[in-house]
This record gives structure tokens, sequence and C-alpha cells, in this order.
């Protein structure tokens, strides 16, 4: 890479690095992922190749690319950073969703052509997040992603139509649309593929995200035959010189001896030491597996970031019963400090009455200090089991979550407690907890897989003893069903014995035989009928722990 002309954009921002290998490869980890969350703040887990437990579903990055120099050249950490921005965009623009498309529509397909029709649609995607992404700072990151870190990924990549695919993708990223002379001969495939380009990227002007992809992949869909029936012939073709367009050709070279040099290092490098520094850093699994009896069954835990809005409106009458009870405590989490004596002005002070012909000085004034507000959490049980209606009534389980939780929301503003509200789900044999009120915004999810309420209480419980400064924490877990994967709960409600977080379970639809089961389990757990008693469920807890606690 040529530094002279190079200005790194990463070098403005990036100010914790490092001249030590493993701590550097923490501190840009963070950074990396935090630049992403500005794109779609519900971005895959982000890991290094090598040091990543489970790869599926993450986006693991080349850790060869960066050995060698520390700290990372800056020019270096732009296109990290821009190609987890472009796997954020496909994250956003629901690029899984057209290929999922893709994927059912060409299953009764032969190799060669499946393989060719889902090549063409991930270089589509990549040619619409790249438009997506046009007139923002994210546009410079991209290009320095796609010159110097894409090249490391397409080894091995000969097959002509592989070739054109990329050339593809580079004629929209660099607006030149002429055909290299290597393949001069496919002009009439690239012409369908730049109209089809030209298709996609008009897409992004409609409104809706699903709208978009259904849009996009019914392009892809109509552009095959017409694409396949001239394509067939260059399906088994192979290119011996991949450096046809304009990618830097540093790069190949670079990957070989950082791969070397990967290897190389090993032996000096204690990796296990730096999984277990970046998942201290990043994930809270491993401090689970620290803290179980059984780390076996440890489920890979992330907290997530909801983005769909809640549009349930809040209870106006439940409203007004919870801000009683904030009101109550409110009155009540106060501390005599001392009271002074002999004031000119103030309360009468009945045991100085027999001064008040000496120096009139018979009042008194009382100092209190407030009480430690209380750190509250609702941890909301999201399994595919809540979007059922057991019950029968009008309202199913999760709009009554939803409406309990507004108005709770609506009820806890004004006062000094800090109230956050989650929900837990398992995915992929992953446990999620996603945050439902950031920014003083409500936020709401579909409910999906199993109920892993052992990881997700051990979960909560450890972010919340990072906060010092509130000594009495509440913890109110929400359930409609059992625990059914993940770590034992028995193992959570100990967790949360130790560091002094008080846990309550409401516990919803269970037949009496499990009823005894759950109270010698949870210890304090309250039972509902139904989901429409929870605003009644609620106030009474926090009335009984908050407002007389």
């Amino acid at each position: 890479m040529d530094r002279e002309l190079i200005k790194a954009y990463s070098s403005y921002w990036r100010k914790n690095r490092s001249s030590i290998e493993t701590k550097e490869l923490i501190l840009l980890l963070k950074g990396i992922k935090k630049a992403a969350r500005y794109v779609f703040p519900k971005i895959k887990p982000i890991e290094w190749k090598g040091i990543s437990v489970f790869d599926d579903e993450k986006i693991v990055l080349d850790l060869s690319f960066i050995l060698g120099e520390y700290p990372v050249p800056p020019e270096k950490v732009d296109a990290l950073v821009g190609w987890v921005v472009h796997e954020a965009f496909h994250m956003k623009e629901m690029s899984s969703y057209v290929l999922y498309k893709a994927k059912d529509f060409s299953k009764s397909f032969s190799s060669p052509p499946k393989e060719i029709f889902l090549e063409m649609v991930e270089a589509g995607e990549d040619i619409y997040v790249n438009h997506c992404a046009k007139g923002s700072i994210w546009e410079l990151y991209l290009e320095r992603a796609w010159k110097w870190y894409y090249p490391r990924l397409r080894k091995d990549k000969e097959n002509v139509l592989s070739i054109l695919f990329d050339v593809w993708r580079m004629s929209f990223l660099e607006n030149k649309f002429e055909l290299p002379f290597g393949l001069s001969s496919l002009k009439d495939l690239y012409d369908i593929l730049i109209e089809l380009g030209t298709k996609i990227i008009n897409v992004a002007k409609k409104k809706e995200k699903m709208e978009k992809a259904i849009t996009r992949f019914n392009l892809y869909k109509d552009t095959w035959p017409r694409f396949y029936s001239l394509a067939k012939e260059w399906e088994n073709g192979f290119v011996l010189n991949s450096d046809i367009f304009d990618i830097d050709p540093k790069a190949f070279n670079e990957r070989e001896e950082a791969e070397k040099t990967l290897e190389a290092t090993v032996l000096r490098r204690n990796l296990e030491e730096l999984k277990e520094s970046i998942a201290s850093e990043e994930d809270i699994t491993s401090q689970m597996k620290a803290v179980v009896h059984d780390s076996t069954n440890v489920m890979p835990t992330f907290f997530w970031e909801e983005e769909t809005l809640c549009n349930v409106e809040p209870d106006l009458s439940v409203v007004k019963r919870l801000r009683s009870v904030f009101e109550a405590q409110k009155q009540k989490s106060k501390e005599l400090r001392f009271i002074n004596r002999a004031l000119p002005f103030g309360k009468l002070d009945f045991r100085r009455l027999h001064k008040v012909f000496i120096d009139g000085r018979v009042f008194k004034e009382k100092e209190y200090k407030p009480m430690s507000q209380w750190y509250i959490v609702i941890l909301v049980d999201a399994s595919v089991s809540m979007s059922i209606n057991k019950s029968k009534g009008d309202l199913d389980n999760w709009y009554n979550v939803q409406r309990t939780f507004a108005s709770l929301f609506e009820a806890a503003k004004g006062y000094q407690n800090k109230v956050q509200l989650y929900a837990y789900y398992e995915q992929g044999g992953r446990c999620f907890i996603s945050n439902l009120l950031k920014d003083n915004k409500l936020y709401t999810l579909s409910p999906r897989g199993r109920t892993p309420s052992g990881q997700a209480i051990m979960g909560i419980a450890m972010h919340m003893i990072k906060d010092k400064n509130r000594k009495r924490k509440l913890l109110v877990h929400i359930t409609d069903g059992e625990s059914n994967c993940g770590i034992d709960v028995a193992d959570a409600i100990r967790y949360c014995e130790r560091k002094g977080i008080q846990l309550i379970t409401i516990g919803c639809g269970y037949k009496e035989d499990i009823k005894d089961y759950l109270k010698n389990t949870y210890k304090d757990i309250y039972f509902m009928k139904d989901f429409s008693e929870l605003p009644n469920a609620i106030e009474h807890l926090f009335r009984k722990r908050i407002a007389n606690g």
C-alpha cells in the first residue's frame, strides 16, 4: 500500500491503541464493533479467524491481514472497518432473506447452474449495499475494503464467471463500465449484468425493507433464464490470470506472506490467552462458564439491540397506579441526616418554646439525604410460546407484555430509579438478550425460539452488578414456561443471591403439579392465570418491594 497517497479515516477516531499485540487485537476488535453498530445496531458477533469458537452466523475477520505491525496501520483498519460495514449493510437491507429465497428457488438446479445463480445473487447484493452507502462516510471505507481486504477472500476464484461477477461488482463501485480486454468475449453476459445492476440500485428508492428485498429477488429470478442461456457454455471455463481487473495485486502476495507469518508465530503467541481476553471484554459466555457447575450446558450469550419501535399505547389507569407506587417510594426513600435547632425561621420546635421570650429562636429545620435509588430490570421470556394466546382472550400474551412495558416506561419518568426492559430467546443454539428500552424509546420484537431462562437471568445479573452506584437491585423475570435449554436456573438463582440481586419470577399458565416444582426452583415466584393480570402483578410486587421496602 502506498502510504504517501493514503489518507486514513480511522486515524481520526481510533485513539485507543497499543504496541502490545494481544492488547492491540482486543482494542481493534472493540473499535470495529463500535463503528459497525452505527450502521446496524444488531450486527452479528465479530471475531478474529482462528480465535472464534463458532464461526457460523458470525463475521470472522482474517487475523493474518494485520499481523506483524502494532499498532495496526490505520489504512488496514479502514479496510477491516469497511468490510464489517459491508456486512452490516447486508443485514440492514435483509440480504440474508434474498439469499434464502434464492436458495429455495434454485434447490432443483443441478450443481453448476445453482452455484452460478447464487454467485450472481451475492454479487448483486454487494452492488446494492454499496449503492446504499453512497453519499455517506461509509462509502470511503467500503472502497478500501474492496481494494485491500476483499482480494484475500477471493483466492481460488479462477472460474470465468466468478471473475465476471467480480468485474460486475467493481464496475458499479468505480463507475467504470468497460469490460477488460481479457473478457471481451463475455460482452453479451456483461451487458445483461449491467442492466440488472441498474435495476437493483433503483430498488433503493422504495420505502419498505421487505418490499425491497422481494423486488430484488424477483429481478434475479427474472434475469436468470436470459443470463444462463448465454452463460452455460462458460460454466466450466477457467482463467489462470486473476488480475485482469483493477484489484491491488500486492494484496495477493501480502495475503500469502501474512498467512505464513501467522503459522510461524502461532507457537509464540498464546491464542488461548488472547481468546479469553477478547471473550472477557466482549462476551459474557466465558464468564458464565466460570461460575456454573456444568459448563457444557452454557450457550453462547449475546446482548442484542432491537430496532423496531413499539407502537403499543400505555394503559393510563396502569400508569396512574404505578406512579402512585413510585411516589410512595419517593416519600419514604429519604433518611434523616440531622436537625438544625435554634433557628429564627422554619418549623416550630416545641423543645425550645421556653426560649420564646429570651431570644425568639424556637424554630428548627430537618435535613434529609436521599437513600440509594433502585435498579429495576424487567426480563421477559420472548420464546415462541409467548405469541400463543393460551387464555383465548381478546388480546394475545405478547400484546399484554408490550402494553405493560409501555405503561411502566411512562410511569417511571421523572423518578430517580434506573429502569431497564429486556426480552430473551434462543435462536441457532445461542441465547439473545434484547434491549427494549434505549435512548428514551421503547422497542419490541417478535417472539421466537426456545426458553433459555437460566442463561438470560445470569446474563442480566452480570450486567447489573456493573452498576456500583445503586446498591438496591431488583430483577423481575416474567415467563410462561419452564427453561428448556442453556444452564440450570438454579445456578442463575444462586448467582443472584451471591451478588445481592433480588430476583422475583412472575409465572403464567402452569398446572398445579408444575407449580410446586417451580416454587422449589425459583423460591420467590408469583403465579398469574393469564397475562391480562400482568399489570396487577407488577404493581403488587413493586408496592411490596419498592414502596414499602
